[in-house]
């Protein structure tokens, strides 16, 4: 086990830095697919390779793949895969997940919570400039859930103005305000950065006023594709339903042609099975698994045997 600790804490050293993120997002795919699939040899290659050969990673998929090795006892990769979680802002603190109980049995226990402090705190050294900006839209999205509740009319439009102001602003300075760029939100049932598209989903073609820009953000990965699919179904949703809510950016059915895609992100349970491969062709497209795949995880969710849904919060909009 110490030989094993030992190899995995030397893979510190990544691979250089890959450009396209559709190749991680297709390795990530494919490791999930390998898993539900019950091809845990082929699941592990992939995820090493996304490991390996990108050095941002969503620290949700380190986490699901630090899942797989606790329950398979690869505890080497298991050690990795935490490792590269925390030097992409997962904490120590996410060990309490249900999903890692076995984990506090095991004797390297104590050398893995370690192991995860140090490079959480080179993670946080080499994200201190962005520090500032990060609590700033963590300040946004509390405000922004506040004043959907509590607020008047004008005072949520205007908030969800300014937001969108600020992230266009940031498109052409910094990059798209999300986890790369921001970090993980400091709560482990997230494991992602919601605090941009909480307004930009209730923003009427956002994605039609840039959606080139943010597939670019999706190929940088500073966007994830789920994320940016779900801007593509809330715009479809806004246009569907637009005589019937506010609209926060009035000229833009005029002006602008929506950019809406379907890809049935949270009804796919619903859609018939001749819409499958017409769904999957454009879900391989950007970046997206297969619907088989999602049903299985599901399934398996459901069956506790792995955690793959993160999140305490949704789009506030009815698909379809």
């Amino acid at each position: 086990m110490k030989a094993c600790i030992i190899s995995a804490l030397c893979l510190l050293s990544f691979g250089a830095q890959a450009k396209d993120y559709l190749n991680y997002h297709t390795y990530i795919n494919n490791a999930e697919k390998s898993l539900v699939n019950d091809r845990v040899d082929s699941c592990f290659y992939y995820y090493d390779k996304a490991f390996n050969e990108f050095d941002f990673i969503f620290v949700k998929d380190a986490t699901i793949a630090a899942e797989v090795a606790l329950r398979h006892q690869d505890y080497s990769r298991l050690l990795w895969y935490l490792i590269r979680g925390a030097q992409n802002g997962l904490q120590t603190e996410c060990l309490n997940l249900g999903v890692f109980d076995d984990l506090k049995n095991l004797p390297a226990y104590v050398t893995i919570h370690n192991s995860m402090d140090t490079a959480i705190e080179h993670y946080r050294a080499r994200h201190a400039a962005n520090a500032e900006l990060a609590k700033d839209w963590q300040l946004r999205f509390g405000a922004m859930m506040d004043i959907e509740q509590l607020g008047s009319s004008d005072e949520k439009e205007t908030a969800i103005k300014d937001n969108v102001k600020t992230v266009k602003d940031l498109l052409t300075t910094k990059g798209y305000p999300g986890e790369k760029l921001l970090g993980p939100m400091q709560d482990c049932e997230e494991m992602a950065n919601y605090t941009a598209i909480r307004s930009l989903l209730l923003y009427d073609c956002w994605m039609g006023e840039n959606h080139a820009a943010l597939w670019e953000c999706v190929k940088l990965g500073e966007l994830h594709p789920r994320e940016f699919a779900t801007m593509c179904e809330a715009e479809l949703s806004n246009e569907k339903n637009k005589n019937f809510h506010a609209v926060y950016n009035k000229s833009c059915y005029v002006k602008i042609k929506p950019w809406g895609l379907y890809f049935a992100l949270y009804d796919y349970r619903f859609v018939s099975p001749q819409q499958y491969a017409t769904i999957d062709a454009l879900r391989e497209k950007y970046g997206l698994c297969d619907i088989e795949t999602d049903m299985k995880k599901l399934q398996l969710e459901k069956a506790g045997t792995y955690k793959f849904t993160f999140g305490k919060w949704h789009p506030p909009l009815n698909f379809h």
